[in-house]
């Protein structure tokens, strides 16, 4: 089944033409006039940034979002190196955005989760036994590691914590007490 996209793309001009969902009368009645709205596309074929110009949804394959850079690039150069066509969406100024990576085709999800669940099964076990290492080898640090590198920090965050406790459970106590 396509999803539907509705938004029509001129690939030669950087005008669309909008399209409104068919629930929203005002709305398309207002653009399926004469009128064209003119939106300045950004197209960029190097970075992986053009928004897809068909009529099918694209598919949101990998989110950006809290994901290690270097974790990003390799899934980057693991799509490039099958020849899966996708974009990247950013996060924006704010952070309000979705950054994701993006697959024109619809058919080809199935393949690209696949590579990315193999790659990111092959990073779980390599971490893993990064980590087995660096406990065998006594290298992890632990909360104590944090407490004898600066007590005085964490005898400020346990007097801060303690008197949050004592002012959220005081007003249940002293109602207890009358």
């Amino acid at each position: 089944m396509q999803r539907l996209n509705y938004r029509k793309t001129v690939p030669t001009t950087t005008t669309e033409t909008m399209r409104a969902p068919p629930h929203d009368k005002d709305y398309a009645a207002a653009c399926d006039s004469p009128k064209i709205a003119t939106i300045f596309l950004y197209r960029s074929t190097q970075n992986n940034l053009t928004p897809p110009t068909n009529d099918i949804m694209a598919v949101r394959i990998f989110n950006l979002r809290n994901v290690p850079d270097d974790e990003a690039e390799a899934v980057r150069e693991l799509l490039q190196q099958d020849k899966i066509d996708f974009y990247e969406t950013p996060a924006g100024n704010w952070g309000m955005s979705v950054p994701a990576l993006w697959l024109r085709d619809e058919a080809l999800e199935p393949r690209a989760r696949a590579l990315i669940a193999a790659y990111q099964k092959e990073r779980q076990i390599k971490a893993k036994a990064a980590y087995e290492q660096q406990k065998a080898a006594g290298e992890n640090r632990t909360i104590f590691d944090s407490l004898k590198e600066n007590p005085l920090r964490f005898l400020i965050y346990m007097v801060i914590i303690a008197g949050l406790l004592y002012i959220s459970t005081m007003p249940f106590l002293n109602l207890a007490g009358e």
